[in-house]
């Protein structure tokens, strides 16, 4: 794999990993606070943010920056765009986007339809194996820590190794709505020492904000990175209502 295909692959973690294992608090029950109900709390929402990835919309601004092994400054990124969701179909419409300060729209627009070509040909991926996911909450062990303002860290790793396995912490606040996130995978990608996200819960229910960074290293060869992304206007499609 080239140098710029292994940093293009971390990023996709970046923006991709987040979204998928975002869970965020809807109805509380009234023990909140309780494993139970904070795991399934997480569930519940979680498939609320898959009503919008199945049939919603969204607009989000990406920033991204890499810097060399020596600290100097390698690339600077911004994208700013609409994606919506309808029956499965997936586009994004590129509002803006810039590389090191140039406006960069038109290509961006070009390699996003590319990349539709190609993911309308691709075969769906199965299903992230969150710890929420009941389906693959036996796989997890978990504990609680006390958290600032009476709430509650619920702290997931996995038993044992498997694909795409998580590690980390959910921080929920005194009436039981998750606030952050905070993860990593457990089993890195190859080449990368360090990648982290965190997500951070709006108002309204859905991710606002998430940030990741990493290093990914090939012996002489280093690249640091730290990408932040902003969501908004977030719709839900009719599929929200089942999921809650």
């Amino acid at each position: 794999m080239s140098r710029r295909g292994i940093v293009l692959g971390a990023l996709a973690l970046s923006i991709a990993v987040p979204l998928r294992a975002a869970a965020v608090a809807a109805d509380l029950p009234a023990d909140s606070l309780s494993r139970p109900a904070l795991l399934d709390t997480g569930w519940g929402v979680q498939r609320r943010w898959a009503a919008v990835s199945a049939n919603g919309s969204f607009v989000y601004e990406f920033a991204l920056k890499t810097w060399n092994g020596a600290g100097k400054l390698k690339e600077s990124v911004t994208r700013s765009a609409r994606v919506v969701n309808r029956g499965g179909t997936h586009r994004s419409e590129i509002l803006s986007a810039t590389k090191d300060g140039r406006d960069v729209t038109a290509q961006a627009r070009a390699d996003e339809e590319t990349g539709r070509r190609a993911r309308a040909k691709s075969k769906p991926k199965d299903d992230f194996p969150s710890p929420f996911d009941p389906r693959f909450r036996d796989r997890y062990a978990f504990s609680e820590a006390p958290a600032p303002e009476a709430g509650v860290d619920l702290v997931f790793r996995p038993r044992s190794e498997f694909e795409g396995a998580l590690e980390g912490r959910a921080r929920f606040d005194a009436a039981g709505a998750l606030r952050r996130v905070n993860f990593n995978l457990a089993k890195r990608p190859r080449f990368t020492k360090r990648l982290d996200f965190t997500i951070i819960i709006g108002a309204d229910g859905y991710p606002e904000r998430v940030e990741s960074g990493g290093e990914v290293s090939l012996i002489i060869w280093k690249r640091k990175f730290e990408s932040t992304l902003l969501l908004r206007d977030v719709r839900a499609g009719e599929k929200e209502k089942e999921a809650r």
